[in-house]
């Protein structure tokens, strides 16, 4: 006790006043080897990028027990967020009655609404996930035996273990991918909630018993309850996800306990043989649950790895066919990484991935689903153990599109023995446009729009690619004439993807490891996945597209190409190759013409739109300062763009345009109403170009006119609401001039 007692002194002792407090949590600062490791808990590795916390668990269980303000506050890598929260237990009502100090509940910021957090309680302290679109999810788990220290972290910042996992899957039925027809979102307005019978052999249940520093003389309900809350941690992050992306949700049966065994050398399941243990789980979930009982049935083990039936829910005789074993069955790395991915197959979701390396080779391979390049990244493929393979160490906390098509497919025609509940929440729509021909080599964006009716939604969107052929060489090759070519990424609050990713191209590539634009003629077809992030019980909508790579020349901006410096508010000319981008089939016949001041990071500026596509246009620079300019060159009518090669530099020009560049002019009235008549002398009789902009140097309104005569002379609306002080632009091929009107 007096060891306890010290080591929590040296915590506190090194609290962190420079960082937000909570009344609960307490930042501390890690001194090497002067962490006691007797009493912190095993894990397998410590996140590259993490914060300690000291944590009143006692003062927090009480609050959540007896407080009628349903807020917490949850600490992560940038501070403390506060949530609102409510229950959402993982445990059937009956077994929950039994074990009461364990709990599962679900959040939504308050700092920032479109965070949502899930959390569980138990003897084994708490342990909560924070999802953001966008981010990598944060995570929080207790690091110490006695619950009083905590770690945070992203799970961005872990590596996963090859060696320690293999995951198989029995009777793999070969299922086809729909490019464009059949049921290929989720969600109909109903939650789904399947009973789940876990169990547990010996050597995992020893496992916990230790890591939470239960005594050997422990009654057997304090053993069981030390098994079930670490059961109930890892049954509430995989809930997390399936309810988000399929309106699914798993209740853990109301005497599972009684398939908790503690001691290895009784409970007859054979711990580090997956082909004898899948066998066994299914016979234990019959004979002690009952198979009208249960709906799924899986065991936890530390060493079997991953085994599982494909799409066995509901299923007699089949459905707890379904194991997952590592040497250390905690935290997100066998919560998401192994227990999503092994129950994604016992709902019918196959393996994604196409790679050849590592745990990718042999007959792990799905052919008709291998839409991932290498190792994958999502739920059902295999990041991180496909050796030369790896798109990166982890598994994103998400199922691809292909998979949420599958596994809803199952929910619909066979598993559908679920409790089914109305959760009031309309699916959304998904847009993701027309089909395209592009050139190659070429730097594109796929733009959708997605809609939800229910105003509390967060919608976010995921582009991901769907083609499936396999015999192409990994890492990708531009030459590839079919296959995964563009890996997929998060889930993002744009509904645009730029292809590579935009920071690629202003470093003046068309590839990456993973991400490779094609550099011959073929089709790439994407999905276009919205999600309404829903936590109590999620919808998708789905729309694909197909876009025709055609073996033309790619589509590039000339100028400028050196680092230039140019004056803001001068004329200057912009020139790209335009190819046969003009021609059937691309036909794109007009352009905008974008700026960025900060290096490529956005292009916020938009300097011209819809001008012809003619390969030249004469533009004025905005009045801002910059040497980090960058030019875009878009289509204005289909997906595919560039930028120029370098950065050049705005600078305030000296020697400005003055008001006589424009015989004749005149510009009345001004102030006005919102019309003005605009006349000057034409001495080209090329288009003239009317320009709007506000002060910021934003273009409001753009119109062009074509004029025969040697006087122009017209009338030039502004759009209503538009009161205030503007900067109109007038351009007469390489003539221009700049006044100032005001809106009344």
């Amino acid at each position: 006790m007096m060891k306890k007692n010290a080591f929590l002194l040296f915590f506190f002792l090194w609290g962190v006043s420079g960082f937000a407090q909570s009344s609960q949590w307490t930042m501390l600062s890690e001194k090497g080897d002067k962490f006691s490791k007797r009493e912190l808990k095993t894990r397998e590795q410590l996140p590259t990028n993490h914060k300690i916390f000291a944590f009143d668990f006692e003062s927090f269980q009480q609050k959540i027990q007896t407080s009628s303000l349903k807020t917490i506050e949850l600490p992560t890598l940038d501070g403390i967020q506060q949530f609102s929260y409510l229950e959402n237990s993982s445990l059937s009502p009956a077994l929950a009655a039994k074990f009461p100090m364990i709990q599962s509940y679900q959040g939504e910021g308050i700092d920032d609404p479109s965070k949502t957090a899930v959390f569980s309680m138990g003897t084994n302290g708490v342990h909560a996930v924070i999802y953001s679109v966008g981010e990598s999810p944060y995570y929080l788990d207790a690091y110490s035996k006695n619950n009083k220290i905590y770690i945070a972290y992203q799970k961005k910042d872990l590596f996963r273990n090859p060696s320690d996992f293999n995951c198989q899957v029995e009777d793999a039925f070969k299922t086809t991918v729909s490019k464009g027809v059949g049921q290929r979102s989720s969600g109909d307005d109903q939650l789904r909630t399947f009973r789940l019978a876990l169990a547990s052999t010996g050597e995992y249940s020893e496992f916990h018993l230790n890591q939470q520093d239960i005594a050997v003389t422990a009654t057997e309900a304090v053993k069981k309850a030390a098994v079930l809350s670490a059961m109930n941690t890892t049954i509430t992050r995989v809930n997390a996800i399936f309810m988000r992306d399929l309106g699914v949700k798993m209740e853990l049966v109301a005497n599972n306990d009684q398939l908790i065994f503690l001691d290895a050398a009784t409970d007859d399941l054979t711990n580090s043989s997956a082909s004898s243990l899948i066998n066994e789980s299914q016979s234990k979930c019959d004979a002690v649950i009952g198979n009208v009982n249960y709906d799924i049935g899986h065991t936890f083990s530390t060493g079997a790895g991953g085994l599982a039936g494909l799409g066995v829910v509901c299923i007699n005789g089949q459905k707890g066919r379904g194991v997952t074993g590592r040497s250390q069955p905690i935290n997100d790395g066998f919560d998401i990484d192994y227990v999503a991915h092994e129950i994604g197959h016992q709902f019918g979701g196959n393996h994604t991935f196409n790679g050849t390396v590592g745990n990718c080779a042999g007959n792990n391979r799905n052919d008709p689903t291998a839409v991932e390049p290498g190792s994958g990244s999502t739920i059902m493929a295999y990041a991180g153990i496909c050796e030369s393979d790896n798109l990166q160490n982890y598994t994103d906390s998400y199922f691809h599109a292909v998979s949420i098509a599958q596994i809803w497919n199952i929910i619909l025609n066979s598993a559908t023995c679920a409790a089914v509940s109305p959760t009031r929440n309309t699916p959304p729509t998904a847009n993701a446009g027309l089909d395209f021909s592009v050139p190659k080599s070429t730097p594109l964006v796929l733009k959708g729009a997605g809609t939800d009716l229910d105003a509390g939604n967060t919608l976010s969107y995921s582009w991901e690619q769907i083609d499936t052929e396999v015999d192409f060489p990994i890492p990708i090759l531009s030459t590839n004439t079919g296959g995964a070519m563009f890996r997929s990424v998060l889930p993002k609050s744009s509904p645009n993807r730029y292809l590579p990713e935009l920071s690629t191209v202003i470093n003046g590539s068309t590839f990456s490891s993973w991400e490779v634009l094609p550099s011959v003629a073929r089709d790439l077809n994407f999905s276009f996945l919205v999600r309404d992030q829903n936590s109590g019980g999620g919808n998708t909508a789905r729309d694909d597209v197909s876009i025709s790579v055609l073996d033309v020349a790619p589509f590039v901006v000339s100028t400028p190409s050196t680092a230039v410096v140019w004056g803001a508010d001068t004329s200057q000319t912009v020139t790209w190759e335009v190819g046969e981008t003009n021609s059937a089939p691309i036909n794109s016949q007009l352009v905008n013409i974008k700026l960025s001041t900060d290096g490529g990071l956005t292009f916020p500026i938009t300097i011209v739109s819809n001008t012809p596509n003619d390969g030249t246009e004469v533009i004025v620079i905005p009045i801002v300062m910059t040497t980090s300019a960058r030019i875009m060159v878009e289509a204005a009518d289909n997906i595919f763009y560039n930028v120029n090669s370098v950065n050049f530099t705005i600078a305030q020009e000296t020697a400005s345009v003055k008001d006589d560049t424009l015989k004749g002019f005149n510009l009345y009235p001004n102030p006005s109403k919102g019309i003005v008549n605009l006349e000057f002398d034409i001495e080209n009789v090329e288009k003239v170009s009317v320009q709007l902009f506000d002060l910021r140097g934003r273009l409001i309104r753009q119109k062009f006119f074509y004029n025969n005569t040697t006087k122009f002379s017209e009338r030039i609306s502004f759009p209503k609401g538009s009161k205030g002080l503007y900067l109109v632009r007038i351009i007469n091929y390489d003539k221009q001039l700049t006044k100032k009107i005001f809106i009344e």
